[in-house]
């Protein structure tokens, strides 16, 4: 049996009322197509805590990208903050005295402030930012806490601030495994290293974004609003084709 004689009158208006029908949802689909959107350019940079501090791998991407991590100061940029500075003088052995007081002297383990960060990388140390409450006794038996470092392994504070790749989104995960993504949806990295497996760490980053060519957009308006009208039109040649006939018992 040939295709002319499978495709029978019926059958063709039953395929054109489906085309119709898909074409009248144009605007529901078409978007998904993400034909006319732009696209956004992942990648990914190498950080390491190999050679003492935590680092980029590679001695350009200090001087290009931003710091590695917002948890850790002092980590990337030809600039140094403030925060560098003041830790700098906590790393050299001071303290910075506090308004808040211990029942007991020693580490504090909680601290009621807002933590910008939880580590520093200082003269090729890193350090975790801790309050200490002073030894010394004030009139009424407290001790006052200070501000502090307390050095420790650059592995397990890059680790600790690291997020795997499980958890981040799709185009960045797949940025920090394959070493490139793209994306048609904008999206602002983790501002973080990204865990590969269990000792591979890498900063991913925006490279870039690439918009529609006009005629892409044009493919897309006329894909969008101009596939109902079409929708329409074969709905109205269809309707004379189609009789609806009631058979009483």
């Amino acid at each position: 049996m040939t295709a002319v004689a499978l495709l029978t009158p019926p059958r063709r208006d039953a395929l054109l009322a489906v085309l119709a029908l898909a074409l009248l949802l144009a605007p529901v689909w078409a978007p998904l197509t993400h034909l006319g959107d732009p696209s956004y350019r992942y990648e990914r940079t190498p950080v390491t805590a190999a050679n003492g501090p935590i680092e980029y791998a590679n001695e350009s991407d200090a001087l290009t990208h931003r710091v590695i991590s917002t948890d850790v100061a002092c980590t990337g940029g030809t600039m140094e903050s403030r925060a560098c500075f003041f830790e700098r003088r906590l790393a050299a052995g001071h303290t910075v005295p506090t308004s808040v007081s211990a029942s007991t002297s020693g580490k504090v383990g909680h601290f009621p402030t807002f933590e910008r960060y939880d580590y520093a990388v200082l003269n090729g140390t890193v350090y975790e930012t801790s309050y200490v409450a002073n030894r010394s006794g004030e009139d009424d038996g407290d001790h006052r806490v200070e501000l502090a470092l307390e050095p420790v392994p650059a592995r397990r504070a890059l680790d600790s601030v690291s997020m795997r790749a499980e958890r981040a989104p799709a185009p960045v995960r797949r940025a920090a495994e394959r070493g490139t993504a793209t994306s048609h949806r904008h999206l602002d990295p983790p501002k973080t290293p990204i865990q590969v497996g269990g000792d591979t760490y890498y900063r991913v980053y925006q490279l870039g974004q690439n918009d529609a060519s006009a005629f892409e957009k044009l493919l897309a308006g006329l894909l969008r609003w101009g596939s109902p009208l079409v929708g329409v039109t074969l709905v109205v040649s269809l309707s004379g084709r189609f009789e609806v006939r009631y058979v009483g018992e």
